[in-house]
């Protein structure tokens, strides 16, 4: 058979053969006609293997036995031809009549300069392979030449890529293309570029590859392009797993109310958690930027020593106001070395809120304490209290009844008198007691404070010494106040003789002030006598001296009954004052510095009423009447001089020592009875459950309530119940039978 053979290198323009030298192979191209065989390309390996040189048509020439091996199978079917006895070649259509013809190089032979079984090797050990391939611009990329672990890798052929049915472009993810094909069209003879993009395996499976190329040779369009490609999966997962686990850390870090920080070697701020940039919010921090110049002076004067300890592998600790004058941060911090990376981590906890909080609870819990301590003491007072008034009824009723009963000029009158005093007197140390407690507000008015002290001005300056100088100043249209007169001329006196006595015989000032202000709830926190108010506008009176003043101990102990700084007294005089205050619902705030004189305001809620006219009792022409009273109180003293009265002026007189044994001698005589005179404390039944009974057996019941606490405290059981009258103990025979006659003359409270 005889064949032509036309060889022309110089009509390539598809591949470079000096490039292809380097591949080891042989690789040649041609095109294959009736009886003639066009070689398009052959590398110089090809050349000498094929042995192109010397061909003049001998019949076992490879390339005729080649010939007749392409013609005898199908063109479009991969194919190996045995060359010769010791190696196979792959035959490789490409289109039409043109093959590609690869032939691993054969060792001895002439040009061949890798050893096949070790070039075996290198493709079943690498776990990476090579490639050569063709560039036209377009989104194909033709391999050319591949080595190593394409098909481990991929799951497909090196064939099917070598064939130009296949571009690795085909099995890139879509999302990656276009950044592959960019990285494409950057490259030039003089750089190098790598990508990263994932492919669909053949089985479907997704992995990452890792892409490292450059272009080695460029023709016309073609660019023939050297790579080298990683499968990164593993890396990727890792990275990927190494993100997901940052991102869950630093979501964890960021939700935690610890602020984290890192700083390294150079103490530049690496890592900040979103608590530690909102920490320092106002200081508009960076990543990257040194600690000097990050923060202000005060606070990195604060923690110089902890950072330097930290820098030299110590760890530290401090916690505290990041300002003295408490205006800043309160801070727990920690500051623990990184030994492996240098620098150091530095946590911080901002504890300004629970130690505000803390500092309010002890405040609170000082409040509640003290509360707790002058309510017992009001208690007792208000107790004893109650038991001396019922005890005076004896003194100061039977005084009235003998000097009732003796005649005029009687030697032993002025003796009674005499006692009558002194029983009053004593009532009226009583009346401090209750007014301690709480428990003193008499007879209720409304009242123009300003009024008040314009009217105390002349008995006040008659009190205060020459040394000492009464200033006033009093807001104009101040609002009025609800309350007892004589109990806030009370307070004012007894606060006055305390400035006055506090400046001694030294030159002084004594203000007196009023005025309307809004209290909040912090600062009645710390007001005495304030735990039932509620924040608001409040009136208030401050009387303020240029005396010694006092230290926090004497201010805390001030209003407790008989406790006195004088050598004698009896120290009732600011307790009764607090008392007042509280039971007008008002309450007293002090200010005292030794050496700097004390101011004490006083607060009442204001009344936005107009002021009540009142017209003077009127006395009875004659207190003498008829019918049955029924008296019921436990207290012998007050049933034997209630009686006694009762008796004097003609009423016939019933008793009972408690309410069960009042209704049993009240019910059969209900027509009888006019007036039954009620104690409100006592045993077995009280004067409130007493009431009620008597109410439901007569609803027009006239009932005179009697008790040793003043008027607001007992008629706060009985508001709205149709209560006839009410009388404090202890009262005088007079007093009595003026309220048993205005009721039993049908005239109501």
């Amino acid at each position: 058979m005889n064949l032509n053979l036309y060889y022309d290198i110089e009509k390539n323009d598809s591949y470079e053969p000096s490039v292809l030298d380097s591949t080891g192979c042989a690789v040649l191209v041609i095109e294959i006609s009736t009886n003639l065989i066009n070689v398009i390309t052959a590398n110089k390996i090809a050349q000498k293997f094929f042995r192109l040189q010397n061909f003049h048509g001998e019949k076992n020439h490879p390339l005729v036995s080649l010939y007749n091996f392409i013609h005898e199978k199908n063109p479009q079917v991969k194919v190996h031809f045995r060359v010769t006895d010791e190696i196979n070649s792959e035959i490789i259509p490409i289109k039409n009549n043109i093959f590609l013809i690869n032939t691993p190089p054969v060792p001895g032979r002439s040009g061949m300069n890798l050893d096949t079984f070790q070039n075996e090797i290198i493709s079943e050990l690498l776990s990476d392979y090579v490639y050569i391939a063709n560039w036209n611009n377009t989104e194909k990329l033709h391999y050319i030449w591949i080595l190593g672990a394409f098909s481990s890798i991929t799951g497909f052929s090196p064939i099917s890529l070598l064939s130009g049915k296949k571009s690795i472009i085909d099995i890139i993810h879509e999302d990656d293309r276009l950044t592959f094909l960019d990285h494409l069209n950057k490259l030039n003879l003089t750089n190098s570029s790598f990508v990263e993009y994932r492919i669909s395996t053949k089985s479907g499976q997704i992995l990452w590859l890792k892409d490292s190329f450059k272009i080695i040779s460029i023709s016309g369009k073609s660019r023939i392009i050297a790579g080298a490609v990683s499968n990164i999966t593993s890396q990727k997962e890792a990275q990927l797993e190494l993100m997901h686990r940052n991102e869950y850390i630093n979501f964890i870090t960021d939700n935690l109310p610890v602020a984290i920080s890192h700083f390294d070697a150079e103490d530049r701020l690496s890592y900040g958690n979103s608590s530690f940039f909102s920490l320092f919010k106002e200081f508009n921090l960076e990543n990257g930027r040194k600690l000097e110049t990050l923060l202000p002076e005060f606070i990195l004067r604060k923690i110089s020593t902890s950072v330097s300890r930290a820098k030299t592998g110590f760890k530290s600790s401090f916690e505290g106001w990041f300002k003295e004058d408490k205006t800043s941060l309160y801070l727990e911090t920690k500051f623990i070395p990184d030994k492996t990376n240098g620098g150091f981590i530095w946590l911080l906890s901002n504890k300004t809120e629970l130690i505000k909080i803390q500092e309010y609870q002890e405040k609170l819990n000082t409040k509640i304490r003290e509360t707790q301590r002058l309510e017992s003491l009001g208690v007792l007072a208000g107790g004893i209290a109650h038991d001396f008034n019922n005890m005076l009824m004896g003194i100061l009723g039977n005084a009235g009844l003998a000097l009732m009963e003796l005649p005029i000029g009687a030697p032993c009158n002025e003796h009674i008198s005499h006692i009558e005093t002194a029983a009053l007197r004593l009532s009226e140390l009583t009346n401090q007691l209750l007014a301690y407690s709480g428990k003193g507000k008499f007879v209720t008015t409304k009242m123009n404070i300003n009024d008040m002290i314009r009217e105390m001005d002349h008995l006040l300056e008659i009190g205060i010494p020459p040394n000492v100088r009464v200033r006033y100043n009093l807001l104009s249209d101040i609002p009025l106040v609800e309350g007892d007169p004589s109990q806030i001329r009370q307070i004012i006196m007894n606060i006055m003789i305390n400035a006055n006595e506090s400046i001694g015989e030294k030159h002084g000032v004594i203000s007196v002030s009023t005025g309307i202000t809004v209290l909040s709830s912090e600062y009645l926190l710390d007001t005495l006598g304030a735990n039932d108010l509620e924040p608001g506008e409040y009136l208030f009176i401050e009387i303020s001296d240029t005396g010694k003043g006092m230290d926090p101990a004497t201010v805390s102990r001030i209003f407790d009954p008989f406790f006195t700084t004088k050598f004698t007294g009896r120290g009732l005089g600011l307790a009764a004052a607090l008392g007042i205050a509280k039971s007008h619902g008002g309450a007293i705030k002090v200010y005292s510095e030794p050496g700097k004189g004390s101011s004490f305001k006083i607060f009442f809620p204001p009344c936005n009423t107009e002021i009540e006219t009142f017209s003077p009792d009127k006395e009875p022409d004659a207190f003498y009447g008829e019918g049955t009273v029924l008296i019921i109180d436990d207290e012998e003293w007050v049933r034997i001089v209630a009686g006694n009265v009762l008796q004097k002026f003609g009423y016939k007189i019933v008793t009972a020592k408690n309410g069960l044994e009042g209704l049993k001698l009240y019910a059969p005589d209900i027509k009888n009875i006019k007036l039954v005179i009620l104690d409100m404390m006592m045993p077995v039944m009280d004067g409130k459950d007493t009431f009620r009974e008597l109410k439901r057996l007569e609803p027009d019941i006239k009932v005179l309530l009697t008790s040793g606490y003043a008027e607001n405290k007992a008629l706060s059981r009985f508001q709205g119940k149709g209560l006839s009258g009410f009388i404090q103990k202890p009262f005088s025979p007079i007093d009595l039978m003026k309220k048993v006659t205005e009721i039993l003359k049908n005239t109501t409270i």
